[in-house]
């Protein structure tokens, strides 16, 4: 409808919306740099299901044990101690991960939320990094460091939220040393979530097959039937939302080397999981031989990035140089 600006699955989440949240309308006037530091304000990163998690450290590292952390790391630094610069770091988590691996002297990090970076400073005292990890509020156009300062270029599903896409290339390009890398995990799926139709028919499809207990969410509501969002929905949960996300490979591609490229999935599963994940604990072997079978068809369709699209990837670039 008018081009998915609006869009006739979104008039009852959006009703929802207007009767919960006051001042809707005020929020739609608001810049949108501001409603992106609202939201990541408020934003709760959800764990993965162990059997997703063990399966999304296969697709990258090759092994179920080996976090990408750990493969990059061990992969392209070797001995080395080096300097690294995370952007779009949220709360810390991904980079205490990646600080416990040894190989940095030290490694930056930034976010446009204070209060993700007030948890990350806490967290990094309370993991026994603060000597490493050095955290600060900064916009990915108006960032705080030196140029030509770093070995390690970290982005930790933070791409995905940048735009122009063109300036944040350059930005990086600008804080890589000659030969410096970039460890890039992200989504790069059809921008604004505009999901391929093959992609939305086998989601559907699943939903359709599952048996209902495992398809409510914590609030105890049945999950809806997958639907491309229209633009306005985009805008009012987060306009920064997978912005460029469908031309990230692309422009890395243009601005450096590609040494690396992974599909981690979650085309198909991560429409489902982490928010049905409390439904497939480890002790229900019913639950786990589902899960199984969901993997199984998303392992299938794995390849065919032209019908079901990508979700994360792995990658590891480098600045010529």
């Amino acid at each position: 409808m008018f081009g998915n600006v609006v869009n006739v699955h979104d008039f009852r989440s959006a009703l929802e919306r207007f009767a919960k949240v006051p001042g809707v309308l005020k929020h739609l006037l608001l810049p949108k740099q501001e409603i992106v530091r609202r939201n990541w304000n408020e934003y709760e990163i959800e764990p993965l299901n162990p059997m997703l998690e063990a399966r999304f450290n296969r697709l990258i590292s090759g092994d179920p044990d080996v976090a990408r952390y750990e493969y990059a790391c061990r992969k392209y630094l070797g001995d080395r101690r080096v300097r690294a610069v995370s952007l779009g770091c949220g709360s810390g988590e991904h980079e205490i991960l990646w600080a416990r691996q040894g190989a940095f002297d030290r490694l930056d990090a930034c976010d446009l939320s204070p209060g993700r970076i007030e948890t990350a400073r806490q967290n990094a005292r309370d993991a026994g990094l603060a000597e490493i990890l050095e955290f600060a509020c900064a916009d990915i156009l108006n960032l705080p460091y030196a140029m030509n300062a770093y070995d390690v270029v970290i982005l930790e599903s933070s791409l995905h939220h940048f735009s122009p896409l063109s300036r944040v290339m350059e930005s990086i390009r600008n804080l890589l040393k000659p030969g410096g890398l970039i460890f890039m995990t992200d989504f790069v799926g059809p921008t604004k979530f505009q999901w391929l139709p093959r992609q939305i028919q086998v989601v559907n499809a699943l939903i359709d097959l599952l048996p209902d207990r495992f398809l409510i969410g914590k609030d105890g509501r049945r999950i809806e039937k997958l639907f491309k969002p229209s633009y306005l929905r985009m805008h009012l949960v987060d306009p920064s939302e997978a912005i460029e996300s469908g031309n990230i490979l692309p422009m890395l591609r243009k601005h450096f080397q590609e040494l690396e490229l992974k599909n981690a999935g979650g085309a198909i599963l991560l429409h489902l999981f982490p928010r049905l994940s409390h439904n497939f604990p480890e002790s229900d072997p019913v639950a786990q031989a589902w899960l199984r079978h969901l993997i199984e068809v998303e392992d299938l369709l794995l390849h065919e990035t032209d019908e079901i699209g990508w979700w994360y990837a792995f990658g590891v670039y480098r600045k010529p140089g």
